[in-house]
């Protein structure tokens, strides 16, 4: 494999998955849920890699946040064109909802115009 070209400098990554980590904390606040009972992503603890995406070798930024046993709790992937996508891992039963889980928040778009989503599942 060839020598990657960075995708963009290192400010802009920093803070696209910046803004990523903040939209989290934002959906995770009006949830009603305590960020500080969810590891959560922080750019300063991620692992960057800047690879090929398997499918049309166009390069790519991978950022991924692993807890402290060791296990991805949330990833983001950044596109050439600088399209994102990322998912946090939340695992928690929805506060005022007894009836759902929240199993993740996924967030995409462009930096300045990121949506984002909650993944529920029914609770057991």
């Amino acid at each position: 494999m060839d020598e990657l070209a960075p995708l963009d400098d290192a400010e802009t990554i920093s803070s696209d998955f910046t803004e990523f980590c903040n939209t989290v904390l934002s959906v995770l606040g009006r949830l009603g849920l305590d960020a500080g009972s969810i590891p959560c992503a922080d750019v300063e603890d991620c692992s960057i890699e800047h690879v090929r995406d398997d499918f049309d070798n166009e390069p790519r930024v991978l950022a991924t946040w692993m807890n402290k046993d060791g296990e991805k709790f949330a990833h983001i992937v950044r596109y050439a064109n600088g399209n994102m996508f990322g998912e946090h891992d939340v695992l928690r039963p929805y506060p005022d909802r007894p009836d759902k889980f929240i199993e993740a928040i996924e967030v995409w778009g462009h930096a300045g115009k990121l949506k984002s989503e909650v993944r529920l599942l029914p609770a057991l």
